[in-house]
């Protein structure tokens, strides 16, 4: 699904992805780990075609390389993107929310009776509006509104931020019950063991280089392992080659 080559990207004169190379095949879920300032969310960016960043390197979606580009284009490569604070229209009500983000295909595997499904809540708040929701359910919005696109690529910057222990143990769920449908999924997060437990694979960054690669089920199974690599790093010298993620 995605293939990057000798990512590097900068803000201004500072650099902040030191030469990534990494597949990310169809259907797989993926966690990126790292502390904070470790170039987590610059990847995510890059990965969509952000002009912020500036980056260098080859990324390649589906076979066609990844340019920067407007936000209609990030959905037309198949991607939909969930930033941190979720980026809602906050002024309009949940339905309009999702109204605005249907792609009229004839076909739509992602309806919204399945969003609905999937999260009752936004069919419970359907008229109310998104800036008066909680927190929890604004969540649960910038998720149905993402697979509304119907995307291929689904990529989460900080999805259980701020969440109550009850809603990420919904959200997780719902995050399992996406990635077991076939979309490829992404996440950023900060809470490891929700990343884990969503994720097949969790990729390690430390100042801007890959660490490491990890079954998400070996960290599980080694709670001490995974805090130390998030704490410290595995101080390993990036490969030159491409990264499989399986």
């Amino acid at each position: 699904m995605i293939e990057v080559r000798n990512l590097c990207a900068w803000y201004g004169q500072v650099p902040v992805l030191h030469d990534l190379s990494f597949d990310v095949p169809v259907g797989s879920s993926l966690a990126i780990l790292g502390r904070n300032g470790m170039g987590k969310t610059s990847l995510l960016r890059c990965l969509i075609g952000s002009e912020s960043p500036f980056w260098t390197g080859d990324i390649q979606v589906k076979g066609e390389a990844v340019r920067i580009g407007k936000p209609h284009a990030v959905v037309a490569r198949g991607y939909a993107y969930v930033p941190e604070g979720r980026g809602l229209f906050r002024s309009l009500t949940v339905a309009e929310n999702l109204r605005v983000a249907r792609r009229q295909i004839a076909k739509p595997n992602w309806t919204l009776e399945r969003i609905h499904e999937m999260f009752p809540v936004l069919k419970e708040r359907a008229t109310q509006v998104a800036g008066t929701l909680s927190g929890g359910q604004q969540q649960m919005l910038a998720l149905g509104r993402a697979l509304a696109n119907e995307p291929d690529i689904l990529v989460l910057d900080e999805p259980s931020l701020g969440l109550a222990p009850a809603i990420i143990g919904d959200l997780e769920q719902s995050l399992i019950d996406v990635s077991a449908s076939g979309v490829t999924m992404i996440t950023v997060e900060q809470h490891l063991n929700f990343a884990l437990t969503v994720s097949s694979q969790a990729m390690v960054l430390e100042k801007g280089r890959i660490t490491g690669i990890h079954s998400s089920a070996d960290l599980r199974a080694n709670p001490d392992f995974a805090e130390s690599i998030l704490s410290l790093g595995t101080r390993k010298s990036p490969s030159p080659d491409p990264t499989p993620i399986s």
